[in-house]
């Protein structure tokens, strides 16, 4: 296996690697790197702790990278967690494929299952947002053997009567005429720009840099079944309905594109599923703070963490403040359990509360931990 922090290869012809010197402004990533050959390409990724509490993975969406994740892997390190954290082929310091007909959620998965392969990868917990939610939970549904927990954050898999938000279909056309490089729309008349950080432009430091985000709302499989594979995403979300192992839903209230109503519908469809909402969160649950838990919103207000409460109109809230780490240490009160046929907050939806295991009193911590940020801070 070629695996380590410098392979010593140079890229194959028909790929882009973007300069290290691309990244020397990014001061708050502060992880050594890894390198994955997959057939000549290098596939980057963090590795981090022990792992004798186990693993994590942590999968990226689109246009981001493993840098979403920078502040929340020392402190699952710390906690004796293996914490791998890749960028997908065509994000971040992974090599970058410049002919867009390679990408295709089916490439996506294969590399990313090689590298749980590889480094032969067991226990793992999970975290998956945006396009890291079907490469991944189409990952653990046909490698179940190697997953122990699913955290679910804003995403979706596709399947007969997903309903497509407006904003996921626009976002299909308006992206193609994306400068990924600058942020900046070139169509007539171009939309607003979009206001990324600047870590999270820096790996697209050209033109040949750009296909793979590009190529991820192109794929979506209300417009490419195939390149999006939407039979195999529909096969995991049937998979999902008889998952027997723990799955902590978490959505963003305040989501354009996923939905808290589709987040309760997808926490009814995983048996045994707690669901958390997060107020004021929007799709990017990490992007602007990194899993920091003393962001505040915009406004000034401390960001609000809704403790599981699904059968109810009301939710408890629980304040973040500046011992915002300390806050999610305290006792997690009882959740509530989705079933198969219950939407949570629904009418007909009976209170079922249970009081989780140890094990998964630290699961629903660090997911509420690597939650616990705001789209909106400044």
């Amino acid at each position: 296996m070629t695996y380590g922090p410098d392979l010593g290869q140079q890229p194959i012809p028909g790929v882009h690697r973007t300069p290290d010197e691309q990244f020397a402004t990014v001061d708050d990533f502060p992880f050594a790197p890894h390198y994955l050959d997959i057939d000549g390409l290098r596939m980057h990724c963090i590795d981090e702790g022990s792992g004798a509490a186990g693993t994590f993975i942590l999968l990226h969406g689109e246009p981001v990278w493993s840098y979403m994740y920078r502040d929340a892997i020392q402190p699952l390190a710390a906690a004796g967690y293996r914490v791998i954290a890749p960028d997908n082929i065509g994000f971040g310091k992974s090599d970058k494929v410049i002919d867009v007909d390679w990408y295709t959620l089916d490439h996506h998965v294969l590399t990313l299952k090689t590298l749980v392969t590889r480094l032969d990868l067991r226990g793992i917990t999970i975290v998956v947002n945006d396009w890291g939610g079907p490469n991944g939970l189409i990952m653990a549904t046909e490698m179940p053997d190697r997953f122990d927990r699913l955290i679910i954050l804003n995403t979706w898999l596709h399947h007969e009567g997903f309903g497509y938000t407006d904003a996921l279909r626009q976002w299909n056309v308006q992206s193609q005429s994306l400068d990924f490089t600058t942020g900046v729309f070139t169509g007539t008349p171009p939309p607003p720009a979009r206001n990324y950080p600047n870590a999270v432009l820096a790996p697209f430091d050209s033109l040949d840099a750009t296909a793979g985000p590009l190529r991820w709302p192109w794929m979506l499989p209300f417009a490419q079944p195939e390149a999006g594979n939407a039979r195999r995403q529909a096969a995991a979300y049937d998979a999902l309905a008889s998952w027997k192992k723990p799955a902590h839903v978490i959505f963003g209230d305040s989501d354009p594109v996923f939905t808290e109503q589709w987040g309760r519908r997808f926490a009814a469809h995983i048996p045994g599923a707690t669901f958390t909402i997060i107020e004021g969160e929007g799709h990017r649950p990490l992007l602007w703070t990194g899993g920091r838990t003393d962001g505040r919103h915009r406004g000034g207000e401390p960001i609000r963490l809704a403790p599981v409460a699904l059968d109810s109109p009301e939710y408890s809230v629980l304040a973040a403040t500046s011992d915002g780490i300390a806050t999610l240490n305290r006792p997690v009160p009882a959740v509530a359990t989705a079933t198969d046929n219950q939407i949570p907050g629904s009418e007909e939806n009976s209170r079922n509360t249970q009081t989780p295991p140890a094990a998964e009193v630290l699961a629903i911590r660090t997911a509420r931990y690597l939650c616990f940020a705001t789209q909106a801070a400044e």
